[in-house]
């Protein structure tokens, strides 16, 4: 009896999708009415609203067994940033973005972050979450694993975080080690900002651990060049 109208701004909240990239003819829809109009025999719709119905159901599982979802961020506001999920608009501050404070929101935005939900409110159909909360847990985790297999002598994987006129910190995906600049070669090294980049890529040898503190070296024993040095430079011989 009458026509169900969905209006696009009623399909999807990405203002960048035309209704073909949403929805197909022939295509079963959940929809909720918004609006009757008896004399033209038109009924206006929503999907918008029932997805947000089910993605609110979501996020209060989610709240509640502390799972980790994740959505892409839409926005940047004031005080934070609004990640899109399930069709919820879900409210990140910039204290739980898992950025350094004063950084540019604008920087997470259309990216994919991973969160946690922190509160819920049911009537108001509003949620905070936390980037920082997984970034957290996460980190914790890889420190835990590294502590549980480092050992002097063993190699690993790692990323120059800072340089220093003494050495290089390296980021070993669980902990921090130090290159020290008398580790960074068998030969000598004016200063460590000549040799490597802050994002570059090394693999180190773990020369000492004391508590916390791990200490690196570029000095592997196969390439030590003084092994050869008594036949390469034997007493006698003419070098240049």
């Amino acid at each position: 009896k009458h026509t169900g109208y969905v209006p696009r701004s009623e399909l999807t909240d990405d203002a960048s999708k035309k209704p073909s990239d949403v929805v197909a003819v022939g295509d079963v829809l959940d929809l909720i009415v918004t609006k009757i109009n008896d004399q033209e025999g038109i009924v206006t719709l929503s999907k918008k609203k029932v997805d947000e119905m089910k993605g609110f159901e979501e996020i209060i599982k989610a709240k509640d067994e502390e799972a980790v979802l994740e959505g892409t961020v839409s926005a940047s506001v004031k005080g934070g940033v609004i990640i899109n999920y399930a069709g919820v608009r879900v409210f990140i501050p910039a204290s739980q973005s898992g950025l350094p404070r004063g950084a540019e929101m604008d920087s997470l935005v259309k990216t994919t972050q991973r969160f946690v939900i922190l509160e819920v409110n049911e009537h108001r159909r509003r949620a905070v979450g936390s980037i920082k909360a997984v970034l957290k847990a996460e980190k914790d985790a890889a420190k835990e694993a590294f502590w549980e297999t480092a050992e002097v002598g063993k190699t690993y994987k790692g990323e120059v975080k800072s340089l220093t006129s003494y050495g290089a910190f390296v980021d070993l995906g669980g902990a921090d080690g130090l290159l020290h600049i008398s580790e960074m070669s068998w030969g000598r090294i004016e200063h460590p900002k000549k040799v490597f980049k802050v994002g570059e890529k090394l693999k180190v040898l773990i020369k000492e651990i004391n508590g916390s503190k791990i200490a690196l070296s570029l000095k592997f024993e196969d390439q030590n060049p003084w092994k050869d040095a008594a036949t390469k430079y034997a007493i006698g011989n003419v070098v240049t």
